[in-house]
């Protein structure tokens, strides 16, 4: 694969050989998995009766998830459709260890996204690396990123 270089790509590596491994930060957006999902086709024998098809549940929680060049994670953020899901019990919301947000497919939207990177990245990059915030987020060009970032 050939690497294409201009003018703007070159500001931008000469950016990045300043940046320490701790403020170098990526995150993964499109982590996601169906719960109560069952197998697609099974095996049974010749003389087995089998069942016929059947609709299948599409239960889907969404993830967030970051991580700098060190190892240091990001808090995660967990997309569900339910606002207060049974499994949690009485449990607060706000005391689990994760940002939890609520969405009616359970998908990372560009609003989720841009309340996620306002209210809780630089938050927590202000808390990790003081008033001299100096970080580099790295993500993919997907569209429900917003352009301003």
């Amino acid at each position: 694969m050939l690497l294409q270089l201009n003018n703007s790509n070159l500001i931008s590596l000469k950016l990045l050989q300043n940046i320490l491994k701790t403020q170098l930060w990526s995150i993964c957006c499109k982590t996601g998995f169906c719960t109560n999902k069952l197998p697609s086709r099974s095996y049974v024998s010749a003389n087995t009766l089998s069942r016929g098809g059947f609709k299948q549940p599409k239960t889907r929680v969404s993830l967030l998830l970051g991580g700098n060049m060190v190892g240091e994670k990001l808090i995660p953020i967990v997309i569900s459709k339910a606002k207060k899901p049974r499994a949690f019990g009485n449990r607060a919301i706000s005391s689990l260890p994760v940002y939890y947000e609520v969405q009616a497919n359970a998908w990372i939207s560009s609003q989720i996204f841009w309340h996620w990177f306002l209210q809780h990245f630089i938050v927590e990059m202000e808390q990790r690396h003081g008033e001299d915030l100096v970080v580099c987020l790295v993500i993919d060009n997907c569209t429900l990123h917003p352009q301003m970032i």
